[in-house]
């Protein structure tokens, strides 16, 4: 097995931003504080490798697959996580996780700006999963590059929490219900004004460390779920010891993110 890049990175987390269809916004990340093995290998088929303990992000093969068409070769890539890793991260996570390993090896070997092969991953990554879904992707690409929880736009760059609070944080996967989403374009202007100004005063608590407050921005969000798609917080995972309960953004269905500044049972660090 030949390895190409290794790199412990910790696992960005997308907190506030709700996919509004053709509409940019800012979405606002979280990192864990621990950081995890990423290895990017060439894979060889006949060949197994050797880290048992370690998982492939097949996720990531879709993006593989159009980059060997544009590169006129097939890239003979397979990014490989530490199994708690993948146990514990959403599928857009460790998507973000192993297209940045994948973007920083060509960065690399062409000798160009990360950034813009980041920005032209988000054109293929729009063939792929629409255009919504790839400006959370990025964030997340933005926040393990600069290793710290921040808010994001299309467009305008980011703005980094220098100065991070540290909570722990629990992701429930299981399923949850939807109904048939709202379209409607006068309400979706209010709307996307409503989600972008909760998502800015959120992030700027977060930079003054007024964390309890959250939870009022948390409860915003979640009512825009509900409105939009119909998703909803199972009542049953409020807890009066969490600042917030809230559904996050995944590439499926939405998960759901609780936060303490206790620590809870098989709960991780994370920077906020």
């Amino acid at each position: 097995m030949n390895i190409l890049l290794q790199e412990k990175i910790g696992i960005p987390i997308p907190f506030m931003g709700v996919p509004l269809k053709y509409r940019i916004n800012p979405i606002s990340t979280l990192i864990t504080r621990s950081k995890y093995d990423m290895i990017l290998i060439e894979h060889v088929p006949e060949q197994s490798h050797e880290y048992s303990n370690f998982t492939e992000i097949t996720s990531v093969r879709k993006l593989l697959e159009y980059l060997s068409r544009e590169f006129g070769e097939e890239l003979k890539l397979r990014v490989i996580v530490d199994e708690e890793c993948a146990r514990i991260s959403p599928i857009i996570s460790l998507y973000s996780m192993a297209s940045y390993m994948v973007g920083k090896l060509i960065a690399n070997e062409y000798d160009v700006e990360i950034i813009d092969v980041f920005e032209s991953f988000m054109g293929v990554e729009s063939e792929i999963y629409g255009k919504e879904i790839p400006q959370f992707i990025q964030a997340l690409r933005l926040t393990i590059l600069n290793d710290k929880p921040l808010i994001y736009r299309y467009g305008e760059g980011v703005v980094l929490n220098d100065s991070p609070n540290n909570v722990y944080a629990l992701l429930f996967t299981e399923p949850i219900q939807a109904s048939v989403m709202l379209y409607d374009d006068d309400l979706m202007d209010i709307i996307t004004k409503l989600v972008g100004l909760n998502i800015i005063k959120a992030f700027n608590k977060q930079k003054v460390g007024d964390i309890k407050s959250l939870s009022e921005n948390c409860r915003v969000e979640n009512g825009i779920w509900y409105i939009l798609y119909g998703y909803h917080v199972p009542n049953r995972l409020f807890n009066h010891k969490y600042i917030c309960t809230k559904l996050i953004m995944d590439i499926d269905n939405p998960k759901i993110l609780a936060l303490s500044e206790e620590y809870m049972k098989n709960s991780i660090s994370v920077l906020i």
